[in-house]
């Protein structure tokens, strides 16, 4: 099967850029619009829909390391399985997502709705003939002009907002669809957004529910997790402009009990975090060139922190300073008016500072609200590896930093102390991650409206040592006190990742996106697998998939 795969995978994508670059007679038709209604007094409302079927094949998510035992052989992890957006995938399946839209507009533009149902999932018979999930409400989002103010809009409901990511930057304070209330407003040259959003919620149960909860099991909740973030952008000129973002992240991802579960562990797990995220981006163009810059600096405290098992996390403080940052720059060329068509090489790079000393009460590793590089149009896209989550290169779903690791030891699902992160602190998003680097570049290539093809190379550094125990034999908590479980990791290489997307489009309402991508893992993932896990490891990751897309 991974022969298969592979050959498959590459004879399919060399076939397809092949009739690309041929510039294959196809005729782009233009289709249909989206369904639209005119009411009598003016307002406009919209139908449409969207259908997206992503046959998907993937080979050494693990890198060849296979199921492990855990917890002292009580049970097993297979590091094939990863999270995205459908669930838990692994090897070979069919996601689908399936929207239906409707939108209204006031005929002036002083008011607007919008919303989106949503089916998400890996696709068989028993999900499909047996009618398996409801479609949900995967977007609600209501809009109006402030009277006497045109220029400012308020927003409530839940849509995708950003501050250095979908358009710009490189995802490393802010990008998500959580509900909210949010101002916009456009004055000319300047402009801004100022938000506050619910990223977690904890205080949802009845009366009854709460002090059951409360009184008879002994649990004490406070996990509300809130974002209060502002972006002002100044355009210089058409070409260039400059953004000025701040957030402040509420993180209390705690669950207090009465009760321990020993040896085990107990639900203890958290801190009171209170961090604030400070940005610039730049981006311009510079007649052919076309920079990007971006600078962040995350600081704070996470104060009154445990770990899984009710101890300090770094065994000799409570309470830690979070002090990081991140750097990210990137140039195009903009080759179009010399060429005659689209072609746009790029390269760049990306850094995230990493915690050099679990011992002390500083967390130095940075972390976003939720690392959300995949969602960068320089670097990101859908085909990769390393953003769709990936255990063993310690990434969580979206993001490019090692959060999962950290200088203070523990699995890929424990320890540490979490200061942001896409799962609110439960998992990953550690303050005292190693960092990254990445350099990398790529090229877009578009010679018709119709075809498209886009490739980048990208080489990952962590940047400094780490700690991680593999909770399998001889290295399993249930070990006497006194013994460390954990193997300490020297920083270096993590490996190189190459994703390549080729789109062709039949009309403006079906497309095909044929996606491979390969990560080679290097002395990091060698060293995480030989010296933690018993086996060393180094098979090459691939993904292969085929995105097939109708949308009116």
């Amino acid at each position: 099967m991974k022969r298969m795969c592979l050959s498959v995978g590459l004879v399919g994508l060399v076939t397809l850029l092949a009739v690309a670059l041929a510039a294959t007679p196809l005729a782009f038709a233009r289709g249909e619009g989206s369904f639209v209604i005119k009411a009598e007094n003016g307002n406009t409302y919209r139908f449409g829909g969207q259908l997206r079927m992503i046959p998907t094949c993937e080979n050494n998510w693990d890198f060849g390391l296979g199921t492990q035992p855990v917890f002292g052989g009580a049970s097993e992890v297979d590091f094939r399985g990863h999270l995205n957006e459908a669930g838990i995938v692994s090897q070979n399946y069919i996601r689908t997502e399936a929207r239906l839209y409707f939108n209204a507009e006031d005929k002036e533009g002083k008011w607007d709705f919008y919303s989106a149902l949503e089916f998400d999932s890996v696709v068989d018979q028993d999900e499909v003939d047996r009618r398996g999930r409801d479609y949900g409400l995967e977007r609600l989002h209501g809009s109006v002009a402030i009277p006497g103010l045109e220029q400012v809009r308020f927003h409530a409901g839940w849509d995708i907002y950003f501050l250095d990511a979908v358009d710009a930057g490189a995802g490393f304070l802010y990008g998500d669809d959580d509900p909210g209330f949010w101002l916009t407003g456009d004055f000319d040259s300047i402009e801004f957004k100022v938000g506050y959003h619910k990223k977690l919620e904890d205080n949802f149960l009845s009366r009854d529910q709460f002090e059951f909860a409360e009184d008879e099991v002994g649990v004490k909740s406070d996990n509300d997790r809130d974002i209060f973030s502002g972006m002002l952008t100044w355009n210089i000129n058409e070409d260039n402009e400059v953004r000025f973002m701040g957030l402040y992240d509420r993180m209390n991802t705690r669950t207090d009990t009465t009760d321990s579960f020993g040896a085990l562990g107990t639900d203890n797990k958290g801190a009171d975090v209170d961090t604030y995220r400070l940005g610039i981006l730049y981006t311009g163009k510079l007649g052919i060139i076309e920079p990007e810059f971006e600078v962040a600096y995350q600081g704070g405290q996470a104060d009154n922190a445990v770990d899984e098992f009710g101890q300090l996390p770094n065994g000799n403080d409570d309470d830690y300073d979070i002090k990081a940052y991140a750097l990210y720059g990137d140039v195009a060329v903009n080759l179009t008016d010399i060429v005659g068509f689209k072609v746009m090489p790029h390269v760049g790079f990306m850094y995230t500072s990493g915690d050099d000393d679990g011992d002390d009460d500083d967390l130095e590793g940075y972390t976003a609200v939720a690392n959300a590089q995949r969602f960068t149009p320089r670097f990101g896209g859908e085909d990769t590896i390393i953003g769709d989550q990936n255990t063993l290169l310690g990434t969580a779903l979206y993001g490019y930093v090692p959060e999962l690791y950290g200088s203070m030891g523990g699995t890929q699902q424990s320890g540490g102390v979490a200061t942001g992160g896409f799962f609110n602190g439960s998992i990953g998003g550690r303050g005292d991650n190693p960092g990254m680097t990445m350099i990398g570049g790529g090229i877009t290539i578009e010679p018709k409206e119709f075809i498209s093809y886009r490739t980048n190379f990208m080489w990952f550094e962590v940047n400094e040592d780490f700690s991680v125990n593999s909770t399998s034999p001889p290295n399993n908590p249930l070990l006497p006190p006194g013994f460390d479980p954990n193997t300490k990791v020297d920083s270096g290489t993590l490996g190189q990742q190459w994703s390549n997307s080729l789109r062709i489009s039949l009309n403006r309402h079906v497309h095909f996106f044929f996606n491979a991508t390969l990560f080679w893992p290097d002395e990091v993932i060698e060293d995480v697998t030989e010296d933690v896990y018993g086996e060393k490891s180094d098979d090459v990751a691939q993904r292969y998939a085929v995105a097939l897309i109708w949308r009116f």
